[in-house]
């Protein structure tokens, strides 16, 4: 995942800070979770058939990335919808956005990476190995795979 990129999940993320639960009723405490929290590190593992030791996690943006030394890595992010679709629209991607059906509200792939709606929520979740890299079809597959398990506890 090129530099540019994750810049642009920040820049379109940083807009949704504070927007990722429902406020608070009286007396009521928000739950907090961690980006990292929604996706174990297995899944990530058995998506890319490979073992992903490092962990990122970033949660001003929502953004987790397990990865390898070699810079191979499950990376998603979780925000608003509008933060999310700005990060797409902003992410330097070249290929056009194209409808995926039977996920969330609302999904669309661009490139290697998946943007799903649910409700106000967003998420996208991006593969970079060699399982994937070649075939765009099989690391969207994947990428839907974990969103499934994302949404569950979005």
């Amino acid at each position: 995942m090129t530099g540019t990129w994750m810049l642009a999940i920040a820049l379109g993320l940083l807009g949704a800070c504070g927007k990722d639960a429902a406020p608070p009723s009286a007396g009521s405490v928000t739950p907090t979770r961690k980006p990292c929290d929604y996706l174990a590190r297995a899944d990530a593992e058995a998506a890319l058939e490979l073992a992903l030791p490092g962990t990122t996690e970033t949660e001003g943006t929502g953004e987790c990335n397990y990865h390898s030394a070699e810079f191979y890595g499950v990376t998603f992010a979780t925000g608003t919808w509008e933060g999310v679709t700005q990060s797409a629209n902003t992410g330097g991607q070249n290929h056009p956005a194209v409808p995926v059906t039977g996920i969330g509200d609302e999904a669309l792939s661009q490139g290697s990476h998946l943007y799903v709606r649910k409700g106000e929520r967003g998420l996208v979740v991006s593969l970079n190995g060699p399982a994937v890299d070649a075939d765009r079809a099989k690391a969207i597959d994947r990428a839907r795979g974990l969103a499934i398990k994302i949404l569950t506890k979005m």
